[in-house]
């Protein structure tokens, strides 16, 4: 049972990780054009 619970929370974890990875990822695409954009316009 502690076994199943470790194992879950070890996924949980990778998961969680990924996650916060391809938001990390998704922002900085979507900064990058609105940065250039502004500058250009400036």
């Amino acid at each position: 049972m502690t076994r199943n619970i470790i194992i879950q929370r070890d996924k949980l974890q990778e998961l969680n990780d990924a996650k916060e990875e391809f938001i990390s990822l998704a922002s900085h695409q979507l900064r990058t054009p609105a940065t250039v954009v502004k500058v250009t316009t400036d």
